[in-house]
């Protein structure tokens, strides 16, 4: 993060920014994000081991060649259609994507000297909101001066949701809510003054 390599910078505002691992994000917006389709407890319960089992295989290949050719086995022994396995093996393999999941954002937050403002939707899917701002409250125990909030009725856009799907997120006219705007904007003139 550019703030711990640069004291120049004069706070951050953490949008639905990471304070998990990438790898339990994932986990816990995959079934989250199922659960708002009505999955059954059971079929949550599979995604969520095979999820897991292709994170495993991202975070320890030796290659992006070699998670996808794992992933793909272990996408075929769960009965993936090959199309879908196919594109889920290719996107999770990638040299970016097994970064993420591999990211730990701890020890970087923890280093973090500024201001910090870091806040999710209450019904942000993608980036579960309790949790995550719980990692991010943890990293930086100690710091002077944070704000953490939750902000309810908002999605992971920011946007005023029903039920913060991402299937929502093309049909809201808005593109961020004044609300979270305010928060934003009242948060950062106090600390610019």
């Amino acid at each position: 993060m550019v703030a711990v390599k640069d004291r120049s910078v004069a706070f951050i505002v953490l949008l639905a920014g990471p304070g998990l691992k990438g790898a339990d994000i994932l986990r816990m917006q995959g079934r989250l994000i199922r659960q708002a389709m009505g999955a059954s407890a059971e079929s949550l319960d599979r995604s969520e081991a095979l999820n897991r089992k292709l994170s495993d295989i991202a975070i320890a290949a030796k290659d992006s060649g070699d998670a996808r050719t794992q992933m793909m086995d272990a996408l075929s022994a769960n009965g993936v259609p090959i199309e879908r396995a196919i594109a889920t093996a290719g996107q999770l393999s990638t040299p970016w994507f097994r970064f993420f999941l591999s990211y730990d954002p701890t020890p970087t937050l923890s280093q973090v000297q500024c201001p910090v403002l870091a806040l999710n939707g209450a019904l942000d899917l993608q980036v579960p909101p309790a949790e995550d701002l719980a990692a991010i409250k943890y990293a930086l125990a100690g710091h002077r001066d944070v704000t953490v909030k939750e902000l309810p009725g908002l999605n992971h856009l920011f946007q005023t949701a029903k039920t913060g799907a991402p299937g929502e997120y093309g049909q809201i006219e808005e593109t961020m809510a004044p609300e979270a705007l305010a928060v934003i904007g009242d948060w950062v003139v106090q600390r610019t003054r």
